[in-house]
């Protein structure tokens, strides 16, 4: 049996708030972010107690403090680097910058970038440039590849702004394809709105143009000193990335100057930096956070952030950017902290910490949605590739159609580990969290799942990630499976067994089920009439969603799904149906349309189904694990959250690890 396992512009205020509207809670300090990003954790070989930063940093000294040839791709992003240095800057680095898709007209786009002077980070083809709004309709654009900025100006700042924003797809690039002649081109049409859909035609053409050769000039800033960000020769011009995987941290610094230092302006052709002094701390602030991130002058240790840190520390020795830190930091006066000796604190933990993970210290503080908002949130109605949407690593952000088409054996024969499986299940229950949220909260508080030897198993990956409604679905699969094994072992737990079966309950209007009569098996049980057929109505309310459930019955129907038909049959929607009767009818020829869909149906998936499940499943099963790291498994580089279960891949198929 297989098993478990930002926007970037600042909020509006809401119009028409009453004096006696509730007020929302003031946002968080940088200390009470700091504190939930912290755990007090007690060493078990030592008396003495750690500070640890466990944030889940998406950026690590790791990728800058690297040779140029180390890594094939840059693994980081603008957000993922603002985030890192947020704690040690006086600016916020993600307000009012474009760096993700906003749901806006490309024309009402680039009248609020223009209007609020935005900074604004593209990603074209694995490469990081971007561009700052001057006002006046001018930008200033940075590429990291090249050395200084240029100036863009009237009509051609315009078009540069329009091709860099739909060549990122900021906007709403399917209202320009939909409606190209009535919109956008017709005789009404405004200039900028004729303007965005030639670009648009010309840069889906097979040979468009680059969309750069638009009369730019070079650019300086008034700077004469360096400051990290800018070139030590030449102060006056932007630095240029210094190997060939770090646009995205060159692009982050070009924000640092021109957020820090600005908010710039351009006179007599120079662009003018006015706050220099906030530019320097700033950028001392960086370098030495970087020096100094494994355990930093407030004594937080960080050694659980990047499983690689003891195999990749070594590299800083050939790394550009680590002698362009200590180079920075000693020409401002002070000498350089020691960052050979990081490396020191994080082993002394990790040999005094034989156990890093306790599932019992672990909290839900800071917990964030797990679902989407509903513009992202995708329904599934075909089964195919259904399997790779609902059970995959990105469960979350699909929905199946119906509660019964999500359990389709078209879908279920594809599963191929016990945490898909787990992953198809918290799938399901997300569509209806709202309905449950009071019995799957309480769900832990159970003697039985407390309890539980395997509760850690179904439990450690989104323990991680922290977000509450996928604990609940993690600690309710688990409740599921271990009630339903009580149950078959004699030792049923009627606390346990109430949770399960109020849950199940509460989805009876959810799920339709055949009559499972030979006679009219294609027939539907009314939910009304469900608990005269009390068999079926039983193994619902205290199996469901386990595997001794889909044991007993098999989901089927037509390949795809539409919920807009209002007939309801079985020909429209899936049900559930007896595994031993379908298997019967499997080999029967029927003169009756539906039943004669049905028995195909379970022609082509009852034996991948059956052969997915395992019989044999028992509450005393034992297993052992062995792993062998360097036998056949290539350890990471790269940094992705606790990427260290990499070496146990083929134990360990979990698709909340895999899709961080």
């Amino acid at each position: 049996m297989m098993g478990g396992g930002a926007s970037a512009l600042p909020a509006t205020e809401r119009a028409g708030d009453g004096p006696e509207s509730p007020q929302p809670p003031s946002p968080p300090t940088e200390d009470e972010v700091a504190a939930q990003k912290r755990k007090r954790v007690h060493s078990d070989d030592d008396e003495s107690q750690a500070q640890l930063d466990c944030y889940p940093y998406a950026f690590s000294p790791l990728l800058l403090f690297a040779p140029g040839s180390y890594f094939d791709k840059g693994y980081s992003n603008y957000h993922a680097v603002a985030r890192f240095f947020s704690s040690v800057l006086e600016v916020d680095m993600l307000d009012n910058v474009l760096c993700d898709r906003k749901n806006l007209l490309y024309e009402e786009l680039l009248d609020l970038v223009n209007d609020r002077q935005m900074l604004v980070t593209c990603c074209i083809d694995a490469h990081f440039t971007a561009f700052q709004m001057l006002g006046g309709h001018q930008l200033i654009y940075y590429d990291p590849a090249k050395q200084g900025t240029t100036l863009f100006s009237g009509d051609a700042a315009k078009r540069l702004a329009i091709y860099l924003l739909l060549k990122c797809g900021y906007g709403n690039s399917q209202h320009v394809q939909d409606n190209p002649e009535e919109y956008y081109s017709s005789m009404t049409s405004s200039s900028t709105r004729r303007l965005i859909f030639k670009t648009y035609r010309d840069m889906n053409k097979p040979y468009g143009g680059s969309g750069l050769s638009y009369g730019g000039k070079p650019c300086a800033f008034d700077l004469r000193e360096w400051f990290l960000c800018n070139v030590k020769s030449c102060p006056g011009d932007m630095s240029t990335q210094k190997t060939g995987n770090t646009c995205y941290f060159q692009t982050y610094l070009f924000a640092l100057l021109c957020k820090t230092g600005g908010p710039l302006r351009l006179k007599s052709g120079v662009l003018n930096v006015p706050d220099v002094a906030r530019l320097e701390r700033s950028s001392v602030a960086v370098a030495r956070f970087l020096l100094e991130f494994w355990r930093g002058p407030d004594g937080a240790l960080r050694p659980l952030t990047n499983a690689n840190v003891v195999l990749d520390f070594h590299r800083y020795e050939s790394a550009v950017y680590y002698g362009t830190m200590v180079e920075y930091l000693e020409s401002r006066g002070g000498p350089a902290p020691r960052y050979p000796e990081q490396l020191d604190f994080v082993l002394d933990y990790l040999r005094r910490t034989r156990i890093l993970h306790r599932y019992s210290r672990f909290s839900l503080q800071g917990a964030v949605a797990a679902a989407p908002n509903t513009k992202s949130l995708q329904k599934i109605k075909e089964s195919e590739n259904a399997t790779a949407y609902l059970a995959g690593g990105h469960y979350y952000k699909y929905r199946a159609s119906s509660l019964g088409f999500g359990f389709t054996a078209y879908i279920f024969m594809k599963l191929r580990s016990f945490s898909r499986f787990q992953a198809l299940r918290k799938n399901q229950l997300l569509a209806y969290y709202d309905r449950l949220k009071p019995i799957l909260e309480d769900i832990a508080s159970c003697d039985a799942v407390k309890a539980g030897p395997a509760r850690d198993y179904y439990f450690l990956a989104q323990f991680e990630a922290g977000q509450r409604e996928l604990v609940d679905a993690h600690h309710y699969g688990y409740a599921a499976d271990l009630a339903s094994l009580l149950r078959k072992a004699g030792h049923a737990n009627r606390d346990l067994d109430a949770r399960v079966r109020s849950v199940n309950q509460a989805l009876t209007d959810a799920v339709y089920f055949s009559t499972s009569r030979q006679s009219d098996y294609e027939e539907f049980i009314d939910v009304r009439d469900l608990p005269r057929y009390k068999q079926i109505h039983d193994d619902f309310l205290s199996n469901f969603m386990s595997f001794e459930f889909f044991l007993k019955y098999i989901g089927l129907g037509m390949t795809d799904e539409d919920p807009k038909v209002k007939d309801i049959s079985a020909l429209t929607r899936h049900a559930f149906y007896a595994t031993k009767l379908m298997s019967r009818q499997t080999h029967r020829m029927e003169y009756e349309f539906e039943k004669e869909v049905l028995n195909n149906a379970a022609r082509a998936t009852l034996r991948k189904y059956t052969q997915t499940l395992d019989p044999g499943a028992q509450l005393g099963r034992g297993y052992r694990v062995s792993l062998r790291i360097g036998q056949g498994f290539a350890y990471s580089k790269y940094n992705t959250l606790m990427h260290f279960l990499n070496v146990c891949e083929n134990y360990w198929r979990n698709p909340d690890l895999s899709g961080l």
